[in-house]
């Protein structure tokens, strides 16, 4: 108990301190308006007489001024009537400056008169510091005319003011400062009593705070500081209210904060491992993401990108075009619109840009930006390119042997009776029919594998009769080209469970290819080995052979070397592909 009441002692002496300073401060300052308002009253008296003389004195005549005879002295005349304590001295001066009769008070000299002085700085004045003097003069001047011309000048000097007060105010300084001192007590105590309380207040709002806990104020008061204490009670139940909502506000504000991490992170992980490049805009068509794959679509990083003009970060016209179609305003953006481009960055890719629209989580009718998808469409192109050429191809073949087949057959109408051209006519046709139906089988059992509606007919079947047997079948017609066709086949094969017949197609797809492009001369050869696990068959020639480039796409359907040798050379892409499947 005896910390707390000394603590309330000394701030009890802290305010009676405070109390006494204040009235002295109090009555320092009204001392120094008082002092303040003495000295703007004579600085205004000492400017309006030393106008008021100087201007008088301009007016009269110099004979007024400078009598012949010295009886009068109009200088002296103004030093007796001007207040003792203001005045300095008084000049007349002709032109040249030169004084033709002065007065000056005790002690004072006069400084040397203007010369020069242009006419619209006749009237005026100035401020002087005379050597061994303290107090400044303010030097009041005119002109002496006489007749309206210029004889020289008129020169008044008061002495400016200083503090300090008269004794009638010194008296009224002391009674009032009496009058105060003896107020203080009167306001002290009854305030102390109310100061006591309020400490009482502050000390349990100290502890309320150090314990953590906003509770009401308990103690007994009346009037004004019992209204008091009931505000504050309402205030500390207000605060204690809000701190709990807030708190609660805070708790689901770090949930909220939490779960949006979580779906930003997730969102932006699931965008990252998307193959496409990707990126988002705002309702202005500002990126606000993007991808790694789309920052190297566009040779820039993603802080030069984010929340930058597309032009700043994109050369290709065409793409900026593209995305300013995307901001959100008064007119719906068209999102069917699609833009297939290179960039400089992936010059051997053909992409496709695509966009997307992206809503409000609550609001399915509100856009809050667009979602663009840069798409690899590569190889789509170069497949849609191979089938057109696949198609042009085909129908190529198709009417290649159609035309065989018509041409023979209206010989055959008109020349019919030559034994000889009966059976060339005939032999050619057969060719040509089975032309046409292997192309029309191969394209059958491409798109039956392709479809997976193709079942397999597995027996065990001999390799090594299979393989000499479509060997045979194949090198006829290649010993007709001049090509020379071998084999290499071991004694004994082991007997496999396969399908026959589509073993047979892909030998004879792969035997007929290296026949087809080889030149006479060159040579093709089959071989095998019959190994513990498997059998490796083995077709090789001397052909015009394949680059490195085209020989990654040898397995592609429709594919065809793009070279002149290749060209020249009948076929429809689908051997390869169909012998691999």
């Amino acid at each position: 108990m005896a910390g707390p009441a000394i603590k309330l002692q000394g701030r009890n002496d802290y305010y009676g301190l405070l109390i006494v300073s204040g009235c002295l401060a109090v009555i320092a300052f009204i001392a120094y308006l008082l002092l303040d308002q003495q000295r703007d009253t004579q600085l205004t008296l000492v400017q309006t007489q030393g106008n008021s003389v100087a201007r008088i004195l301009s007016g009269m005549s110099p004979e007024h001024l400078i009598p012949e005879d010295s009886s009068t002295n109009v200088l002296e005349v103004l030093r007796l009537s001007v207040s003792p304590e203001y005045f300095a001295y008084a000049s007349i001066d002709d032109k040249s400056g030169t004084p033709k009769r002065q007065a000056t008070a005790f002690g004072m000299s006069i400084p040397p008169a203007l010369v020069s002085i242009p006419p619209n700085e006749w009237f005026g004045q100035r401020t002087v510091q005379l050597p061994g003097q303290d107090q400044p003069l303010t030097e009041f001047y005119a002109p002496l005319l006489d007749g309206g011309v210029h004889q020289g000048f008129v020169r008044v000097a008061l002495m400016q003011p200083g503090w300090g007060l008269s004794g009638q105010q010194i008296a009224f300084v002391a009674t009032m400062a009496l009058a105060v001192f003896l107020l203080v007590p009167l306001f002290y105590y009854p305030m102390r009593r109310q100061l006591n309380k309020i400490s009482d207040v502050g000390q349990a709002l100290e502890q309320t705070l150090a314990d953590g806990d906003l509770r009401k104020v308990e103690l007994e008061a009346s009037g004004e500081l019992a209204t008091f204490i009931s505000r504050v009670n309402t205030a500390i139940e207000q605060s204690a209210g809000r701190m709990r909502e807030l708190e609660q506000e805070a708790h689901d504000a770090e949930v909220s904060k939490t779960l949006l991490t979580y779906n930003r992170e997730r969102v932006e992980s699931v965008l990252q491992s998307i193959p496409n490049a990707v990126m988002t805009l705002d309702e202005f068509g500002i990126p606000n993401y993007v991808n790694p794959r789309c920052s190297s679509l566009f040779g820039s990083s993603a802080e030069e990108v984010l929340d930058h003009q597309a032009d700043s970060w994109c050369e290709n016209t065409d793409v900026r075009a593209f995305l300013e179609n995307f901001k959100i305003s008064d007119r719906k953006p068209d999102y069917s619109k699609k833009i297939v481009f290179t960039s400089e960055y992936m010059p051997d890719k053909i992409m496709q840009a695509s966009a997307y629209p992206l809503f409000h989580v609550r609001d399915r009718s509100t856009l809050t930006g667009t979602l663009i998808q840069f798409t690899d469409i590569t190889e789509q192109h170069i497949a849609l390119q191979n089938r057109s050429d696949f198609i042009a191809h085909i129908a190529h073949e198709l009417k290649t042997p159609l035309n065989t087949l018509s041409l023979y057959s209206e010989s055959l109408l008109d020349h019919g009776d030559s034994e000889e051209f009966r059976t060339e006519a005939i032999n050619v046709i057969s060719d040509e029919v089975e032309r046409l139906a292997t192309l029309i089988n191969n394209l059958l059992r491409l798109t039956q594998l392709e479809l997976g509606v193709m079942n397999l007919q597995r027996t065990p079947v001999k390799i090594g009769d299979l393989l000499g047997d479509t060997f045979e079948a194949i090198t006829r017609a290649a010993a007709r080209s001049g090509v020379k066709c071998s084999k290499k086949l071991p004694k004994r094969f082991s007997t496999l469970n396969v399908d026959k017949e589509m073993i047979r197609i892909a030998l004879t797809n792969l035997i007929s290819n290296a026949i087809k492009y080889s030149d006479k001369g060159d040579k093709v050869m089959l071989s095998a080995e019959d190994l513990e696990d498997r059998i490796v068959i083995r077709v090789t020639d001397t052909g015009i052979g394949i680059s490195e480039n085209d020989l990654q796409h040898i397995f592609d359907k429709h594919f065809r070397a793009d070279n002149e040798a290749t060209q020249i050379r009948s076929g429809h892409g689908l051997g390869l592909p169909l012998a691999r499947e």
